[in-house]
């Protein structure tokens, strides 16, 4: 993303239509534009009820984000501030479109674009981003300091509140930022509050009366009761409300604050360990390794993934988990750690607000607790024929005859051990100081060597030799250039009558 003043993004949902989401996201952003003289945008996402924060400001529908599309590219910020509708109270105003079908022609990366550009406009931005979510609300929400969702007292909208938020966090949203708006909590029939928080397992942040004398006329003359009955009391509500919200500090975090520093980094990747072109030594197992001391982990991202390790550790009995497992019990296996991994992330990981960053971390982590760990998206990747693990920050992949840099790395070298005994042991193999070395194979038959100290002097090394799915034919070789189709006929001649045949040269030469 490029550099932005730090505006508030305040994203405002709900499980479903009808509870009042509209009118809230309104009447916030109305009472945050009194509370704080500010410059504040509402954005309205709502690709189902388009036009409803419209009606609700008794506003003529302005230029939509649809509209914007063909001219976004060159748009410059000062020339969007040209294009945002101003409501008589001085609330800018950008709906989506005028209707559902013209909303969903914008995507995701168009409202990047937008933010981009309004960004800079505004100290506070209210977004209501609709029932349920959708890919563009997602958009919005990873942008947020805080996500309001707004829900009532009854059974059904709680245990639909309560599906949409563990969606959400197992999209990776953090927790703190995830709070609930309790709509509508004077009413006789409402469950008590105490219900309430046992439903969702999180607090309320605001409780809001239900004045449907003031809100039902307020909607219905499109004149926001934030702004016409300020002596009100559901106005006073909501007045206490946003001044809380903004004294707390609760949408004080800019982005570039919450995002944690020294984690720019691609998965699996350590900033600072960029490794060096190897020197191949065509032997069966190993490029050239260069001799090194461990170093200490200052990395965030490493001590992160160690601590979050170290706990889930503490939590589950791994290794008792995982004897001879089926295939439903490995499943349920892998939901139980996934869930510990995530709840320990929100304890150990507070401060990773980017909930790309966060699931990279958790994948990495389940990975390390019940597969591989780095090796694991090396493994799945069929270009790649041979996996070369030098080091805890040397690993080198063969992909169509080159070896080059793989961006997996190990956290250290009790990591890379643990990963080679999680190899052996299945097949009744032992790796000790006793027996620093052994030949195995994967479940799908790739060959494995692994080398330990005080065999390997520069810590445990491991080759995995990976077979192709789709095995060459001699056809193949041929239309590859490896083979003339005089040589393939005398090598097929030669193992008909059952020749010896003698094959020599570097790795990978069979």
């Amino acid at each position: 993303m490029t550099d932005r003043p730090a505006a508030r993004v305040v994203a405002v949902g709900g499980a479903r239509d009808g509870l009042g989401k509209t009118v809230f996201a309104v009447n916030a952003a109305l009472c945050i534009l009194k509370e704080t003289r500010s410059r504040v945008l509402l954005l309205d996402l709502d690709m189902d009820g388009c036009g409803d924060a419209a009606a609700v400001l008794g506003m003529e529908p302005p230029r939509t984000v649809a509209q914007l599309l063909p001219y976004l590219p060159g748009l410059t910020t000062e020339a969007m501030s040209r294009q945002v509708g101003v409501h008589a109270s001085g609330l800018g105003f950008l709906p989506l479109g005028n209707d559902p079908d013209t909303a969903r022609t914008v995507d995701g990366p168009t409202l990047d674009r937008v933010l981009d550009l309004v960004l800079p406009l505004c100290d506070y931005v209210v977004a209501d981003c609709g029932a349920d979510v959708s890919p563009v609300a997602i958009r919005c929400m990873e942008r947020a300091a805080g996500l309001l969702f707004v829900a009532t007292p009854e059974v059904l909208v709680l245990r639909h509140t309560r599906r949409l938020v563990d969606r959400l966090l197992a999209l990776q949203f953090p927790t703190r930022l995830v709070q609930i708006v309790l709509n509508r909590t004077d009413v006789p029939s409402a469950i008590p509050l105490e219900i309430v928080t046992r439903t969702l397992q999180r607090p309320v942040l605001v409780s809001l009366p239900c004045e449907d004398a003031e809100v039902q006329p307020s909607v219905q003359q499109g004149r926001p009761f934030a702004i016409e009955q300020p002596r009100a009391r559901i106005t006073r509500a909501y007045d206490a409300f946003v001044r809380r919200l903004v004294e707390s500090g609760l949408l004080d975090t800019s982005e570039e604050d919450t995002r944690p520093r020294g984690l720019e980094v691609a998965p699996g990747r350590v900033r600072g360990h960029a490794p060096q072109p190897p020197r191949v030594r065509r032997s069966r197992a190993h490029p050239q390794r260069s001799r090194r001391r461990d170093r200490p982990d200052s990395d965030p991202r490493t001590t992160l993934k160690k601590a979050l390790h170290a706990r889930l550790v503490e939590r589950l009995d791994l290794k008792g988990l995982q004897r001879d497992p089926t295939e439903e019990q490995e499943e349920a296996l892998r939901r139980q750690v996934r869930d510990a991994v995530v709840r320990l992330m929100d304890e150990e990981g507070s401060g990773v607000t980017d909930r790309h960053e966060r699931e990279r971390i958790v994948q990495e982590v389940l990975d390390e607790a019940l597969g591989l760990g780095p090796l694991e998206d090396l493994l799945a990747d069929d270009e790649i024929t041979e996996i070369m693990v030098n080091g805890r920050d040397q690993v080198y992949v063969e992909i169509k005859g080159r070896i080059v840099p793989a961006k997996a790395r190990f956290t250290d070298d009790a990591q890379l051990l643990a990963v080679i005994e999680r190899i052996v042991q299945p097949i009744g193999r032992r790796i000790d100081e006793k027996s620093p070395m052994v030949d195995a194979r994967l479940p799908d038959g790739s060959r494995v060597n692994a080398v330990i100290p005080p065999l390997a002097i520069d810590g445990p090394s491991l080759t995995i030799r990976k077979f192709s799915r789709d095995p060459l034919e001699v056809e193949d070789l041929v239309r590859f250039g490896s083979l003339t189709s005089e040589m393939a006929d005398l090598l097929r001649a030669c193992v008909e009558a059952r020749l010896n045949i003698v094959i020599s040269g570097g790795t990978g030469s069979g």
